[in-house]
């Protein structure tokens, strides 16, 4: 709303000092280079078609570069600094474009759990933060391909190109436990859900990426904490998982079972 009504008043003004200085000076001419009532009546008119036509082409080119300033500033998240949805969707559909069969994509939503609770917790100043910090875990700088796009109040979206299939879950596992590692350090309740769509199984452009990966997230959403995948098969692999770090957590927790570091000497 400020940056509208600064391009406004900006306009206002520049139209006020340039008609002011035609008027002023036009007017002066007009007197020097006519000799009589005609030409000076032709001279008057010119002046004023003139000028017309100039500020038509100023206003004109004035509000074309407002406009393309404000599609730039609605281009960038103004909380995260992450791409707009639309901006997102455009680079990535650009990016698959130019994929082939071996090229490893895919593309997760990630969602903050109870977000609503969360933001009634926190207030807005440090929901804001809370977002930064998600934002940067996500954007990682260390990938390939890297995309990445706030395309709800509490919901990230990220394209991602790795080196092998392989390291897929590996990534995301971490990922996840680093996201909610970082949001319990504002509560220890808040978690994340993860839901991952894979570039040709489960779609060959951005919006059926996204779709896939949306209906991933709606299944992890169900049990909260959860990663999901479009491909029924890897959410299950991805549950064994979490399952099983579960146990294990809880067992050293209750005691019933040890850890021993060993520290060798070569």
């Amino acid at each position: 709303m400020k940056k509208t009504a600064y391009y406004a008043l900006k306009l206002a003004l520049i139209y006020f000092f340039f008609a002011s200085l035609w008027i002023l000076f036009s007017d002066q001419l007009v007197n020097v280079l006519s000799d009589n009532l005609e030409m000076y009546a032709w001279a008057q008119s010119f002046k004023g078609h003139l000028f017309v036509v100039i500020t038509s082409v100023l206003l004109w080119g004035l509000a074309r570069k407002n406009n393309r300033d404000l599609e730039r500033a609605s281009d960038i998240d103004t909380v995260t600094g992450l791409h707009s949805p639309s901006v997102f969707i455009r680079r990535a559909d650009t990016l698959l474009r130019r994929a082939n069969a071996q090229s490893c994509y895919m593309l997760f939503v990630v969602d903050i759990d109870n977000y609503t609770s969360v933001t009634n917790k926190l207030g807005f100043d440090r929901t804001n933060q809370l977002l930064m910090g998600v934002a940067h875990k996500i954007d990682t700088p260390t990938a390939l391909e890297n995309l990445t796009s706030r395309v709800h109040a509490d919901r990230f979206a990220c394209l991602l190109m790795l080196p092998d299939v392989s390291e897929m879950t590996p990534y995301i596992d971490r990922l996840h436990r680093q996201c909610n590692q970082y949001l319990q350090r504002y509560d220890g309740e808040i978690t994340c859900s993860v839901g991952v769509a894979v570039f040709g199984s489960d779609g060959e452009d951005t919006t059926a990426l996204m779709t896939a990966a949306t209906r991933a997230l709606n299944e992890a959403k169900k049990h909260k904490n959860a990663v999901a995948y479009h491909d029924i098969h890897l959410t299950e692999e991805a549950q064994k998982r979490q399952n099983l770090v579960y146990d294990l957590r809880q067992a050293i927790d209750n005691n019933n079972i040890d850890i021993v570091f060993q520290h060798s000497i070569a």
